[in-house]
């Protein structure tokens, strides 16, 4: 059994701060057809997907920032 946490939209955030913490590939956007399901769209503009996302980046800069922040506390 894999054990695993949901880290909510923290992933997408982290990846806006630094975009190659993860691995990703390049395909054409998606479309949704009348049952809101993704449809290929050929000849879209390209989007990354990501197949990875580096956690440890993400809670070295929470964990970086919350010491920052405590230090203006005392």
């Amino acid at each position: 059994m894999i054990e695993h946490r949901s880290l909510g939209d923290s992933p997408a955030v982290g990846l806006m701060m630094y975009p190659d913490a993860g691995r990703w590939y390049e395909r054409p956007a998606p479309r949704f057809d009348a049952e809101q399901r993704y449809v290929d769209n050929p000849g879209a503009r390209p989007i990354r997907v990501y197949d990875t996302v580096d956690i440890r980046f993400m809670q070295e800069d929470l964990f970086a920032k919350l010491a920052l922040w405590s230090r203006g506390q005392s």
